[in-house]
């Protein structure tokens, strides 16, 4: 990968991310120059293709150093696509990165508040229960 562009392609297919759900997320509407290093993205622009990817903007120009392998856009949970990103999704993170530092941590706190009440309810509702063969009744333990 000698190039900005071969940098850009490479990170965005780790991903599994098409070309327009890259640009939809960069707000862009060039990311097929800048792959093909016809033209350079903006600082703003290349700033985000770094947070997107978590790595340094001196990689994306240089090839040099390497962050840590991106979790942002993947999760290993079995229930979670790995090659895929809803539109919805793309604009929550859109709208989240226009938030300020306070505003996030305050978005982040509710997420994970939402996240515990879902796990509460799921596992009251994994209670054992047995059914009356005969009756169909079911019949809470």
């Amino acid at each position: 990968m000698d190039t900005l562009g071969e940098r850009i392609v490479y990170l965005r297919k780790t991903k599994n991310l098409k070309q327009y759900e890259l640009e939809e997320m960069l707000d862009c509407d060039n990311l097929s120059k800048f792959e093909r290093n016809i033209r350079k993205p903006n600082y703003e622009i290349l700033k985000s293709i770094a947070e997107i990817f978590n790595v340094s903007v001196d990689w994306l120009l240089n090839g040099d150093n390497i962050s840590q392998e991106s979790n942002l856009i993947c999760d290993s949970s079995p229930n979670y696509p790995l090659n895929s990103i809803s539109s919805n999704e793309i604009k929550l993170l859109k709208s989240f990165r226009k938030l300020n530092d306070f505003d996030k941590a305050k978005i982040e706190g509710m997420i994970e508040l939402k996240l515990h009440e879902y796990e509460k309810e799921k596992d009251k509702n994994f209670k054992k229960t047995e059914y009356n063969k005969n009756k169909d009744e079911k019949i809470d333990k």
